[in-house]
């Protein structure tokens, strides 16, 4: 396979250290890395480690160096020998390798591999006893291809190409007429037939170029790659090409001669890649540059004509065409890269760019901007509306930075791996940034910051809003790691929950080069381990001055920097003070009324950093901001919007950047109440709806706002700060439409009342004990029909599917609902559970959705308490993601569960997360499932987290954790019993991670079950049954 990456890459092994022996073992993929240690075989290899006999290809690589025990060789040197010699392949064995023909790299034969573990000797790997006989081939070696690309500059498969994934689209130009392709099959001798619709077809040979395949003019051309083997098996591979339809409607690039050139469409923007250093305008990787208009001296940048929306067609010069590609799929492709990061001038004119979305989550260095580098310059730019998704150093404008940045945003929401930011991934040492806010929520691992993920550079004047939420460790409302950074005279507001090292302005602040001061956080902090602070989780060795946090809306008292104040404390001063703002700059810092916290102020940047100095980011030009007065959209618009009664929920949840919501409320609702609170409490807050109007203040109780009953009603929510435009916030209120045809709820007497509909089971949670039927929250009970000693639960009289009208009473009102956005509500809470019966007959539930991440205690049932019991149920394709305490049945499960199962995806973010039942205390029988399971920690394709009784039972889906006890069946046992089940699904994960189960502990009783997946483990403690065992009975479990 191809490998890239940055630095310690190899095409066989990045790193190998500690006594590491590899030998007899070869690559042939190409080989990319924009660091250091970049080799052909490995990356890097330690003096204590041994390499001997290996080698590469230095032309499929592309690599010609390497280290001291591996060998670089042609194509035709590795293919040639049909057995060792004394210069390839030395000392290879034939009992272990088939050299094959003079066109083929050696292959792989099935071995006993008692040579490679001791485990073995007793239990070798091939033979009659395992399936397999020894001397064979290994299954899939000369199958398809290795690799397939277009034989020109510029042009990529999308996905990129692995030999797994056989369907690939691909976008050329416009002017593009034809294209051709190099396939390189595993089988050098195998055929490869390319064949179109349009009457082209033709036999190549492997890693040969074909002929020219002419591509249609007004319509995708699909092109077909057949590969076939001697055994005449074959392969197929589908390319649909389209193509990028966008011309220069002039070409004067640069209209006003000012060096830089205008970009008025987003294929503008996009075409920024073809010319990073700004020097001319080109429209794709071979198209000519065009530098008329530019002055004499030359294009230095680019410039935002207008503004853009990746939604309006009239953003585009050819939608029909471009507009997909940019919306559907990986989304956009940032511009640039580590190794050829963007070194221009970028102005936005204070346009902004609306509705961007990259779905990259295996890519690193993601944003707008990929990388930019030493030299270049954005200023005045907004994103709005944003949704970004990648790896590692993902940010909403830049991946990672090294340039300067001025006078810029972002709003919406940025996820990824690790360093990630709302507005930078990773700012470097010589990166510099004032004056530029991140409204954005961010999510991700480690590294997290609500402005940038990853300090080593300057900032200074600028603020985050957005939440941040982490798994792991480095988490911070601003910034999640200051790594010898220097950031002076900067906020942040944002609510933060994270692992370790977690505060309210930054998580990590390290090396006694960086410093932190004039900066202030107010934030709620929320962290699941150590090192948990108001204003910074935990301080090694940094600088920092004047710091401050609220102890009040925070919710801490103590913080490893700063100093903490009353939110009165710190709203009060109308100016520096002896004990609180010490030293901070009225040029700097707007202190407001007596109400507020303190607001930033355009500055000139030269404190910050030198380029500002040259070039300052604010001065009284019509390009730039006016220096010291205040930044945009600072405290304007609402902190929180509350609805009454509690029952109803925003969609989505309130975010200060969002200003469009909705809300579903029960069929007999008549009215509902909203709580909005402003940042300041000097704001006017008008509510408005149909013949409604109100004036509140902050934080109170609005009076109630009459529904339409026919048809939804539009609420608008108007906030005037004391200075500067009003915001204005809207919520489309619909009403869930149902009724009862029949008020005999329980027509056959049993006590149990029968769910014909979906708004049947949704109704559940009114009324959680079972006795009677409820509508709504606010309903009357309806008992009839029940026996004299009363109703005690539900059954299912129908299969019910969530994508199907005729399982709704109202599909066009109710069914987006439960099939958009969020999805599903999970009945019950672990405060309030479901505690009565379900009988299901046998009965299936179809296609469940639940979208809520940032939720624990999620599944068709939330919580489930002792008095309840579930027999029968069946739930099919159902996709299920919830933060922790995640399964598609249950999420908390204290009750009996029996014949039931689940057949999908469930995805958790934190731990106890299970394909059936996320935490498990009572007992589980006949049942399974046929569950994909991911997650961070206590996974398991049966149960994440079992404290109870589990019997007959069984899990087939595949688990892959992040992180501790993974298990194909349990993730982690405490005081379990688990006897005669077993698990066949396969498990990846890092510490303790088995077959079965990933840790069994305390008084854990496990017999009589068996596992059949691969086991993959990074980290310590790998198991084919059980990762690591500490329970006092544990015997005839088999793998």
């Amino acid at each position: 396979g191809n490998v890239a990456g940055i630095s310690d890459v190899g095409g066989f092994m990045g790193s190998n250290r500690n006594h590491g022996d590899v030998m007899y073992n070869y690559a042939v993929g190409r080989v990319t890395g924009s660091g250091y240690r970049v080799g052909g075989f490995v990356g890097s290899s330690d003096r204590n480690s041994i390499l001997a006999n290996n080698y590469w290809d230095m032309q499929t690589s592309g690599i010609t160096t390497g280290v001291i025990g591996s060998g670089g060789l042609t194509s035709a040197d590795l293919q040639l020998p049909t057995t060792p010699t004394d210069t390839v392949y030395s000392g290879w064995g034939s009992d272990v390798w088939d050299f094959g023909t003079r066109e083929q790299y050696p292959r792989l034969k099935h071995v006993a591999a008692s040579d490679v573990a001791n485990l073995f000797k007793h239990n070798p790997a091939c033979g009659a006893a395992v399936g397999s006989s020894c001397g064979t081939l290994l299954e899939g070696q000369d199958i398809g291809l290795l690799n397939l690309e277009v034989a020109a500059e510029g042009f990529n498969l999308s996905p990129r190409f692995a030999r797994s994934v056989y369907d690939y689209r691909l976008t050329v130009f416009s002017d593009t007429q034809s294209i051709r392709l190099i396939a390189v099959a595993y089988a050098p001798n195998a055929s490869i037939r390319i064949a179109a619709a349009n009457a082209f077809g033709e036999i190549v040979a492997s890693a040969t170029t074909s002929s020219a395949i002419p591509l249609n003019q007004n319509r995708p051309t699909i092109i077909s790659v057949d590969v076939q083997t001697e055994d005449d098996k074959t392969n197929r591979y589908s390319l649909e090409v389209n193509r990028l339809g966008f011309a220069l409607a002039d070409a004067k690039v640069d209209k006003d001669g000012d060096g830089l050139i205008e970009l008025n469409h987003i294929e503008d923007l996009h075409a920024i890649r073809y010319q990073l250093d700004g020097s001319g305008y080109r429209a794709s990787s071979t198209a000519s540059k065009i530098t008329a208009g530019c002055p004499a001296t030359g294009c230095r940048g680019y410039e935002l004509a207008r503004d853009l929306s990746f939604n309006d067609d009239a953003s585009y010069r050819n939608a029909a065409v471009n507009k997909k590609a940019w919306r559907d799929g990986a989304g956009w492709q940032p511009i640039g890269t580590e190794l050829y990061p963007f070194v221009a001038a970028f102005n936005g004119n204070h346009k902004v760019i609306s509705y961007l979305r990259i779905n990259r989550p295996d890519m690193d260095d993601v944003g707008l901007f990929a990388a930019v580098g030493r030299g270049s310059r954005i200023n005045n730019i907004g994103l709005s509306d944003i949704e970004v998704i990648g790896n590692n150093n993902v940010g909403g404008l830049v991946g990672i930075n090294r340039g300067a940045i001025a006078n810029s945003f972002t709003m919406g929401d940025v996820k990824a791996r690790d360093s990630a930011g709302g507005i930078i991934g990773e700012h470097r040492s010589v990166g510099a940034i004032v004056n530029s806010h991140a409204s954005t929520h961010v999510s991700a691992t480690d590294n997290v910051g609500g402005f940038v993920g990853f300090n080593e550079g300057h900032i200074g004047s600028c603020y985050a809003s957005g939440n941040v939420e982490a798994e792991g460790n480095d988490v911070g409302g601003f910034v999640g790691d200051n790594f010898g950074g220097s950031i002076n005279n900067s906020y942040a507001t944002g609510n933060i929950e994270g692992g370790s090292n977690v505060g309210g302005f930054g998580g990590s602040h390290n090396t006694d080069t960086g410093i932190i001061e004039n900066s202030y956080a107010i934030g709620k902090v929320l962290g699941r381990s150590r090192h948990i602070g108001g204003f910074l989780g935990i301080n090694n060795d940094g600088a920092l001055t004047n710091n401050y946090w609220d102890i009040e809306t925070s919710g801490r008292k103590t913080s490893a920097g700063g100093d903490g104040f009353s939110t009165e404390a710190m709203q009060s001063p109308s100016a520096s003070t002896d004990t609180i703002y010490v030293g901070w700059s009225s040029d700097v810092w707007d202190f407001g009324t007596d109400k507020e916290y303190p607001s930033l102020k355009y500055i000139n940047g030269g404190d910050v950093a030198y380029i500002f100095k040259e070039n300052p980011a604010c001065d009284s030009s019509a390009e730039l901001p006016n220096c010291n007065v205040p930044l945009a959209m600072q405290y304007v618009g609402l902190a929180n919007l509350k609805l009454v009664p509690k029952a109803f929920n925003l969609l989505p949840y309130f975010e200060n950047f969002i200003f469009d919501y909705r809300v579903t409320v029960f069929s007999d609702t008549e009215h509902i109440r909203l709580i909005p609170t402003a940042y300041n409490d000097a704001t006017d807050i008008l509510i408005e709806s149909n013949a409604f109007s109100e004036s509140v203040a902050s934080a109170t109780t609005s009076s109630a706002i009459p529904l339409n009953t026919d048809s939804a009603t539009r609420i608008t929510l108007r906030i005037q700060p004391r200075s500067g435009e009003a915001v204005k916030y809207t919520i489309e209120v619909n009403r869930l439409n149902f009724k009862i045809n029949d008020n005999r709820v329980d027509r056959d007497g049993d006590g149990l009342i029968e769910l014909n509909y979906l708004e049947d089971l949704h109704a559940m949670r009114y009324q959680l004990d079972g006795s009677g039927y409820r509508a709504g929250l606010t309903a009357s009970k309806i008992t009839a029909g029940c026996p004299a000693g009363g109703c005690i639960g539900y059954e299912l009289v129908a299969d019910l599917d969530f994508k199907d009208d005729t399982s709704y009473r109202d599909g066009s009102a109710n069914k987006k609902m439960w099939q958009e956005d969020e999805g599903w509500l999970p009945i019950g809470s672990e405060r309030y559970p479901f505690s009565a019966r379900l009988k299901a007959d046998d009965k299936t539930i179809s296609n469940l959705k639940i979208n809520r991440p940032a939720t624990n205690a999620v599944g068709l049932f939330g919580a489930i308490s002792k008095a309840s019991r579930i027999v029968g149920v069946g739930l099919l394709n159902i996709e299920v993601i919830g933060n922790s305490k995640v399964g598609s049945l249950v999420g908390v499960g204290h009750g009996a569960i029996i014949n039931s199962y689940a057949v999908g995806r469930v995805d958790g973010q934190g731990y106890s997360v299970g394909g059936l039942v996320g935490e498990h205390y009572t007992a589980i029988v006949n049942s399974y499932a046929d569950v994909d399971v991911s997650g961070s920690s206590q996974l398991g394709g049966f149960i994440g987290l079992n404290h109870g009784n589990i019997g007959s039972c069984y899990a087939r889906g595949n688990v892959v954790g992040r992180d501790y006890d993974i298990g194909g069946f349990v993730g982690s046992n405490i005081g379990g019993v688990i006897e005669n089940n077993y698990a066949s699904g396969d498990v990846t994960g890092v510490n303790n991670v088995g077959g079965f189960i990933g840790s069994n502990k305390s008084r854990s009783q496990v017999s009589d079950n068996y596992a059949l997946g691969k086991v993959l483990g990074s980290g310590q403690n790998i198991g084919g049954f059980a990762g690591i065992n500490r329970g006092i009975s544990f015997s005839d479990n088999y793998w």
